[in-house]
């Protein structure tokens, strides 16, 4: 039960709600902070497209989720998905072939409700180019940048630890 090509957004509630300017019902939030898989589809869908873009999320969610090593989440051990219906709008992408995308299935992702290892990331709208680097606010990103400038990582000491320990 395939649905017809989609759009897909991952995005966390602040950009949602901060960003793009999407109202999203607290009680969704919170679910999704608690590990619930949160799933937006957008309002124009016909039932019948909803049901089958359900089915196939649901499928997509659940998959590899039973390999007892790999990192834990509050939503590895739910397995809970919920689904709600949006507003229908238009988001840049970072698809120069087509930066602007209409109606897309949008995951209101967290740290919680993520899986082991997410096929893409939460890239950051930064002055840095394709990274994955977020701060709170100018005055953090400012701070960061004046204590890493010019150092080595050695200067650090990072310790590294292997992802089915974290």
């Amino acid at each position: 039960m395939q649905p017809q090509p989609f759009w897909s957004l991952i995005a966390s509630p602040n950009y949602l709600t901060e960003v793009a300017n999407i109202h999203i019902d607290p009680a969704l939030i919170k679910k999704a902070q608690e590990g619930v898989r949160i799933y937006l589809i957008p309002k124009a869908y016909t039932e019948k497209q909803q049901e089958k873009m359900k089915h196939f999320l649901k499928k997509y969610a659940l998959n590899g989720l039973e390999n007892k090593y790999l990192i834990d989440t509050p939503f590895a051990q739910k397995k809970q998905i919920q689904f709600a219906l949006y507003d229908d709008q238009e988001f840049y992408s970072r698809n120069h072939d087509q930066p602007i995308i209409k109606s897309p299935v949008i995951y209101l992702c967290t740290t919680q409700n993520m899986k082991y290892f997410e096929n893409e990331s939460l890239p950051a709208n930064t002055m840095f180019e394709n990274t994955y680097l977020k701060f709170a606010n100018q005055s953090a990103l400012e701070k960061s940048l004046s204590t890493a400038s010019g150092k080595a990582l050695d200067a650090y000491q990072l310790e590294f630890t292997k992802a089915k320990d974290f």
